[in-house]
């Protein structure tokens, strides 16, 4: 008889939301999602891709690879895919470029978790994509284009045609299986003054496809390279888009999640820059930034497997607290563990979800609290094990600001929460100069 993964992954979630609901600075569970830079390689160059600027100044450091060791992922998905109930393969990368893409549809497959995978759509096609279908919790689509002509200019390396063809093909695939995969499904555009007036338009090519959401956030300026690209310099033009985006949607029963009007003052963002700005690293760059003389594909995870007296991580308590309360029925994985809307009965002054269910992991082993901007590295799990930095000092804080109120500097300039309205729209966020 196999082991069932499904009730050790239900009693994390059960423990994990219970810290959140409760506001606890300690979280006596795994993530519900873990990000692991399994690989960072591109088969794209997008000009606006703070991760493109970072394999660049990599390569010329000598830096060729930008793939995670296998045994490394060997070891995260034995430790973690267990206990979590959503994988993310890679937060800068291309996932379709992994190399042992099928071994980790199989650890998946095996401990009952979920995918969550965002890619830029060009490999999207074949087996792999139909072996996917039914593991993921969501597929997102980056997709900054409307017509060819700014499609292909924006995302440097891609076919308009190409991603076309492949979304048709996902559309086909997702018909015939069964039974029905569940899994969410989104294009996602990063709004610039290049691509703003075909948002409408976005929203038409994803109501086609029978994709039934999609998602934007204005370009964040990492290098004075993109000013003149940002969105901050019209305004008005720009909230125009997003309301005719909104009003396409409505008509053609599209969801869409787009960021708030700008104010008509925004442009003295791009004028008025910090010193601070211009010295912040950018999630993209901590992600890839080797740490030692060693290579990005030298380090491997250190996790603590043996006497670890923390019952989240013991399989035998996790499984002895469900046993008897457990149903027969599956995991319950769906978009509502990533979601960004505060709960009702959430005791804090602000709310993100991510300090409590999603943790980052890089190919060096620097653990991040999320994906934004200028967010800080709180440990490294070759020298700390994963659990204790999840409930470290610095996670702690996190947690403890947003419930009291007393916000760390990186949450309070986040784009993240402006744009979900947990905190006042500040443009400042959208302009992290990096002088490199």
């Amino acid at each position: 008889m196999s082991f069932d993964y499904r009730l050790m992954t239900r009693e994390n979630r059960r423990r994990a939301l219970a810290a959140e609901a409760e506001g606890r600075s300690s979280v006596d569970a795994w993530p519900l999602r873990m990000v692991f830079e399994f690989t960072g390689a591109c088969n794209l160059h997008c000009f606006m891709c703070g991760c493109e600027m970072a394999r660049e100044k990599l390569r010329d450091h000598g830096v060729k690879r930008f793939t995670m060791e296998k045994s490394a992922f060997e070891l995260w998905s034995n430790v973690a895919f267990p206990h979590i109930a959503i994988v993310n393969p890679t937060l800068s990368g291309e996932p379709f470029l992994l190399p042992y893409f099928e071994d980790l549809l199989d650890k998946v497959e095996h401990y009952a978790c979920k995918l969550d995978m965002t890619t830029n759509g060009m490999l999207m096609f074949g087996e792999r994509l139909r072996r996917a279908l039914p593991l993921l919790s969501n597929l997102t689509i980056s997709f900054d284009g409307a017509t060819k002509e700014t499609f292909d200019y924006v995302r440097t390396g891609a076919d308009f045609n190409v991603v076309m063809q492949n979304m048709r093909e996902l559309q086909r695939l997702r018909r015939e299986l069964d039974p029905p995969a569940q899994f969410g499904l989104n294009l996602h555009c990063t709004i610039l003054r290049e691509n703003v007036d075909e948002l409408p338009a976005i929203v038409e090519i994803a109501a086609d496809h029978e994709i039934p959401l999609v998602t934007a956030v204005f370009l964040i300026v990492y290098d004075k390279a993109l000013l003149a690209s940002s969105p901050l310099h019209e305004p008005e033009r720009v909230n125009r888009a997003l309301a005719a985006a909104r009003a396409r949607a409505s008509e053609l029963g599209v969801e869409v999640r787009l960021p708030k009007e700008l104010p008509l003052d925004s442009a003295k963002a791009l004028e008025e820059w910090s010193e601070d700005a211009s010295a912040t690293v950018t999630a993209q760059i901590a992600a890839f930034e080797p740490q030692s003389e060693k290579s990005a594909n030298e380090s491997t995870p250190r996790v603590k497997l043996d006497g670890d007296s923390d019952s989240a991580s013991s399989p035998t308590a996790a499984m002895d607290a469900v046993r008897e309360a457990s149903t027969a029925t599956s995991v319950d994985v769906d978009q509502q563990l990533l979601t960004a809307e505060r709960p009702a009965s959430w005791p804090g002054a602000y709310y993100c979800n991510f300090p409590w269910r999603t943790a980052f992991i890089d190919q060096q082993g620097d653990v991040a609290p999320c994906c934004q901007t200028g967010r800080p590295i709180v440990g490294n799990v070759n020298e700390t094990p994963f659990l204790e930095i999840w409930n470290g000092a610095a996670y702690r804080e996190l947690r403890e600001g947003l419930v009291t109120g007393r916000l760390t500097s990186y949450c309070r300039d986040c784009t993240f929460l402006q744009e979900t309205g947990a905190t006042p729209a500040n443009t400042k966020g959208y302009v992290r100069i990096l002088d490199v």
